[in-house]
């Protein structure tokens, strides 16, 4: 029998944590905002230069996948009721290969599917959208973990597309306040998705309120070696 999971009580959950701990999302998401204005001046800087505008757009690209992989583990930790720190959005860059082509096998999939009249497509990124929890929070394989974020999403097709729509629509609310809202539902929304893939794949309990905040960071720092 599928796990159930309910929209609102995930975008409840969203809710309470991002309130009791929005400076340090706040910081999280400057920090990505700052290094992606950074790459993408610099980046301009050497469109005349393809090598090394290619490196540094690459560099991009590698880094992006490092703090994807960082903010999940950040969500997953508060669910677990764990103590997340700003080093985690960049510390387990060790997961990119395992993230990277699983992202290769699922992307090309969906794209397939969006060709073959779209709805494969959608039907797809559905059922596959939890490979990433899997290589970040259980370190399985690409391959395992693509076929465990279709087995626990059997049977809540519709309720993860309903889901998504309401994911959207929230965003869609937050662009529409000056874009200054997506500072409140951008992690609103995070954390609810985290919420439901704890659900679906048998996560540990959660609570209706934070049982911590953690502390924002003294100065959001570009990420360093």
């Amino acid at each position: 029998m599928p796990a159930k999971f309910s929209k609102s009580e995930a975008i409840k959950y969203g809710w309470s944590v991002m309130k009791a701990n929005f400076l340090f999302f706040l910081g999280i998401l400057f920090t990505i905002l700052a290094i992606n204005i950074v790459f993408s001046g610099v980046m301009g800087l050497f469109k005349k230069v393809p090598f090394l505008y290619m490196i540094f757009n690459l560099s991009l690209v590698v880094i992006g996948m490092i703090m994807n992989i960082g903010l999940i583990k950040i969500v997953v930790k508060f669910y677990d009721k764990q103590k997340p720190s700003f080093a985690d959005l960049y510390r387990h860059y060790r997961l990119v290969l395992k993230f990277f082509l699983a992202s290769i096998v699922v992307g090309f999939a969906v794209v397939v599917g969006l060709i073959l009249f779209i709805l494969p497509g959608i039907y797809l990124g559905i059922k596959l959208q939890f490979f990433s929890y899997f290589i970040v929070d259980k370190k399985m394989g690409p391959i395992e973990a693509i076929k465990a974020s279709w087995a626990v999403t059997s049977g809540s097709f519709w309720n993860l597309f309903l889901f998504g729509l309401v994911c959207i629509g929230v965003n869609i609310l937050g662009l529409m306040a000056l874009g200054i809202g997506l500072l409140l539902t951008l992690p609103t929304t995070m954390m609810a998705i985290a919420y439901v893939y704890c659900k679906l794949s048998g996560g540990g309990a959660v609570v209706s309120k934070p049982a911590f905040v953690v502390p924002a960071p003294a100065a959001a720092q570009p990420v360093s070696k």
